[in-house]
């Protein structure tokens, strides 16, 4: 009978973009500067002020982390990136605590993927080496 109302969330840039765009283009412009201030880092984002609780949280998780230096006092801190690891940004759980740097397990499955190639090849020339049929592949 009645009508149910729909919740309006506010609009800004920070409620447009999802969390993990908005910490995408946060990683990027830290790569793309290496050493910089809070101010400069959201001027390079595209956000205002009002993003700036976000990019505050999301860069204390990184120095925990052990990706960022900083230095200075709290006014005049400069951050520097200490661990380039790739393109995309990392991912931390509800305490705060990396839970995981796509990064690093790309490069990880990448190095595991040689390994088995490298397994398969063998396999392979020792199959043939044996007299057996070995099927050709594309891959």
């Amino acid at each position: 009978m009645g009508r149910t109302r729909q919740r309006q969330r506010p609009t800004s840039e920070v409620t447009d973009m999802g969390r993990g765009r908005r910490r995408k283009r946060m990683w990027e412009a830290m790569r793309m500067l290496k050493c910089f201030r809070t101010r400069e880092l959201l001027a390079l984002c595209g956000f205002s002020n009002a993003a700036r609780p976000n990019l505050t949280m999301f860069m204390a998780r990184l120095l925990n982390a052990g990706y960022l230096r900083a230095d200075g006092n709290r006014y005049q801190r400069v951050y520097t990136l200490l661990r380039d690891t790739g393109p995309q940004p990392q991912r931390f759980n509800q305490r705060g605590e990396l839970a995981m740097d796509v990064n690093e397990e790309i490069s990880r499955e990448r190095q595991r993927e040689v390994e088995i190639l490298a397994d398969l090849y063998k396999c392979r020339k020792r199959l043939k080496t044996l007299g057996a049929y070995v099927e050709q592949s594309d891959k």
